[in-house]
């Protein structure tokens, strides 16, 4: 039987994807767990924020968990656990999806292994287990299942879907352009009209929520108390340097705090310089495709995806997590990206071209060895600094 090298070469590709996939899925949970087990005022918080206290910002996965407890009496540690187990299976199952239909070549490589991927929680892992991924679980999803709804009533489910994700965690209220984006392009063969009239009714619905936590964006100091309460017995330090202290800061004060101990001298630059090294294969591979349906072929990918961005530039105003936010617009971007490659909505104009052994070393020493940090660092992170500093140690 003849073999072509390229599918060969093509098949070996998708089989080291996958171990990739594999191996991150298990790390991110083995993480997620220990920080459970810490109960880490970063990782582990954040979900159990509630409405115990009254309606607050970030606090409606909190309160599901919570009622899951008081009807169960399942411990809310073990809750936040299987939350998180199924997001990120549901996320990798169906990113898996995406991946598998991807025809590789040089610069897919390095738009899908990029330091802001699917391997940036391992890479970075203070990111394991946070609430990003129940907006990255959700993009993948609305991508997979708008389009067996009713017309209209995909907006009464993205309606659903802002709800859950931005009440669970206020940020991703700059993010849903990309889950709007899904919307038009899913229906883009559609009546110009229709397609307006529904898009003004997912728009009005977006400044509803946007209002509402604009209200709710800070309670007094005996609100979080009652919170603490409810949870004290798997977070005993409730409201000590943690998320839950965080719920009494205005916006204001949050941004003076950011200008103050967070960021440092270069911070922004330091950001605009990873953004560009990790977004640029995805930037070319944007630049080199083109939309093919006449109603947006004058539209360059390049320019949409970039709107995109622009949309959440005011979360880096607010907050000092810029290795997060960037990896929020990043792994959106790919997967709406890809997938509408496969639906023959976007055209790839690069061609196919062998990996060789040249190739792979750049592949390696831009996927491989460093990342970004996600808060509060102007320097890349050198992934193997601390196993050759473990090293260094034993050996002597």
């Amino acid at each position: 039987m003849n073999k072509n090298p390229k599918s060969v070469n093509q098949f070996n590709i998708q089989k080291f994807i996958y171990i990739l996939l594999g191996i991150s899925f298990v790390v991110i949970i083995f993480n997620s767990y220990n920080f459970i087990q810490e109960r880490s005022p970063n990782q582990y918080s954040d979900w159990l924020i509630n409405y115990q206290g009254g309606f607050v910002r970030r606090g409606l996965a909190g309160e599901v968990l919570f009622q899951f407890y008081n009807l169960f009496k399942i411990p809310l540690d073990s809750l936040v656990l299987t939350l998180i187990i199924f997001l990120y299976s549901i996320f990798y199952f169906l990113l898996f999806k995406i991946i598998k239909k991807i025809k590789f070549n040089f610069i897919t490589l390095l738009t899908i292994l990029s330091p802001l991927s699917f391997l940036y929680p391992v890479m970075e892992q203070k990111i394991s287990g946070r609430k990003d991924i129940l907006f990255l679980a959700f993009i993948l999803i609305v991508i997979h299942f708008l389009n067996n709804l009713n017309f209209k009533n995909q907006k009464f489910f993205l309606f659903f879907v802002f709800l859950i994700t931005t009440f669970t965690h206020s940020g991703f209220i700059f993010y849903t352009p990309y889950l709007v984006t899904i919307f038009i392009l899913t229906n883009i063969k559609r009546n110009i009209k229709e397609l307006t009239l529904e898009l003004f009714w997912i728009g009005s619905s977006l400044i509803l929520i946007t209002l509402i936590i604009l209200n709710y964006s800070s309670i007094n100091s005996n609100s979080v108390e009652m919170i603490c309460l409810s949870i004290k017995e798997f977070l005993p330090n409730c409201g000590k340097l943690d998320y839950l202290e965080s719920l009494t800061w205005s916006l204001s004060y949050e941004k003076s705090l950011v200008n103050t101990i967070w960021t440092r001298d270069g911070y922004q630059l330091f950001y605009l310089i990873s953004f560009i090294l990790a977004f640029g294969p995805l930037g070319y591979l944007l630049k080199s495709s083109e939309f093919k349906e006449n109603k947006i072929k004058n539209f360059s990918p390049l320019l949409i995806f970039s709107l995109l961005i622009f949309f959440t530039l005011p979360v880096y105003y607010i907050g000092a997590d810029f290795g997060r936010y960037m990896f929020w617009s990043y792994l959106s971007s790919i997967i709406i990206f890809f997938y509408f490659v496969q639906n023959r909505t976007i055209k790839i104009k690069l061609n196919d071209a062998k990996i060789n052994k040249i190739m792979i070393v750049v592949i390696f020493l831009y996927c491989f060895t460093w990342t970004i940090p996600h808060c509060c660092n102007n320097n890349f992170k050198f992934i193997y600094k601390k196993p050759i500093e473990n090293l260094i140690k034993i050996s002597n």
